[in-house]
């Protein structure tokens, strides 16, 4: 099933906080352009030093991250924020004149990256999917049991293949024991 575009559901960007960080204000204006009609949060920073300083007070959901910016450049802001564990590792999307950056941006912690010009219907799909995904991300990530879930899951399939193993062996006891393990096990996962 193909998640609905932004065009068949506007709402996917309403409240969304995106920060866009280029030192060239028609850059920037091109962004905003994409995203004026959409009920987004959109922020600026100029150079790689203000968008250190603006992220811990946003909390961006989405960065959109130039590559080439005096002073402190995409790359390096990149892996700096990404060494902030109280952001929830928003998604950073590169924005390049240059496809020959796409595996620095990848290496330096980025998700995706955009083709200058900004062609806005590539724009606002990649910003909506990747805006998805952290979504869910962190709704998963609130969930007190989800990592529990997770590690039991494999200790769960281990003790059903061992009373498996066991059936009709003579050691009725062991795999009922085995057996309300598994069952209570996978109770809690459930919940």
């Amino acid at each position: 099933m193909t998640p609905p575009s932004i065009e068949e559901n506007p709402d996917l960007l309403a409240g969304a906080r995106v920060l866009a960080v280029d030192d060239t204000p028609a850059n920037l204006n091109v962004i905003n352009q994409v995203f004026a009609p959409y009920d987004v949060d959109l922020s600026i920073a100029m150079s790689g030093e203000e968008a250190i300083e603006l992220v811990r007070d946003i909390a961006p959901e989405v960065i959109l991250m130039d590559v080439m910016m005096p002073g402190l450049d995409g790359m390096e802001t990149c892996r700096r924020i990404r060494a902030m564990p109280e952001l929830h590792d928003p998604p950073i999307i590169f924005v390049t004149a240059s496809p020959d950056d796409a595996q620095k941006a990848f290496d330096a912690g980025g998700v995706d990256y955009v083709i200058k010009p900004i062609r806005h219907g590539e724009l606002l799909a990649r910003v909506g999917n990747h805006l998805t995904l952290h979504r869910h991300r962190r709704r998963a990530g609130q969930d007190p049991h989800a990592q529990l879930r997770l590690q039991l899951q494999p200790v769960i399939e281990e003790i059903q293949r061992i009373a498996g193993t066991l059936e009709g062996r003579g050691s009725d006891a062991i795999r009922a024991d085995l057996q309300s393990v598994s069952k209570s096990l996978g109770a809690i996962t459930r919940q």
